[in-house]
């Protein structure tokens, strides 16, 4: 009952208000005097049928204006979070293609392939790519269809020669 005399975040209403036309007397009401607002309409059983159409459809309207604030900012707190690495064409790029091979442990394997160049972008998301060294396992290989969220992009791994200081010999 308590649930469903709160008003909503999104809507600015309660449930039962926004079912019924008002809100629902709860226990706690009983104890305190009814407020000096209501109107003829609400008493009157002849006006009530029309006071209360229109009232739910004054509600109604009111309850989709705020839905659809409610929905924008969601929408806008969901894209703020979000990131969109776009690949471009010739980037050399990693593929995510999870696979369970029997008798292996999948916590063990590593989930990437690769290494592959990006030959098109089909539209925004949707990439070909093409193995970026031949074997040959793979001089058959045709070129994959992929979703980008399923690229990564390949960087250089920096020598380790380099970054090592070797020590001088006494």
């Amino acid at each position: 009952m308590a649930y469903r005399a709160m008003p909503h975040n999104a809507t600015k209403f309660s449930p039962a208000e926004v079912m019924f036309g008002r809100n629902i007397t709860l226990p706690a009401d009983l104890s305190r005097p009814p407020p000096p607002d209501a109107t003829d309409a609400e008493d009157d059983p002849a006006l009530y049928p029309a006071w209360l159409r229109e009232r739910l459809r004054d509600l109604h309207e009111e309850v989709r204006r705020n839905m659809t604030t409610a929905q924008c900012r969601a929408k806008d707190h969901y894209d703020a979070a979000g990131t969109f690495n776009p690949v471009q064409e010739g980037q050399e790029v990693w593929l995510y293609a999870p696979r369970r091979r029997v008798g292996r442990n999948p916590k063990l394997e590593c989930p990437w392939e690769g290494p592959y160049r990006v030959e098109r972008a089909i539209n925004d998301v949707v990439m070909e790519i093409r193995p970026l060294f031949e074997t040959v396992s793979r001089r058959r290989a045709r070129n994959k269809i992929v979703h980008a969220d399923r690229l990564a992009p390949r960087r250089a791994i920096p020598a380790l020669s380099r970054q090592i200081p070797r020590q001088q010999q006494s």
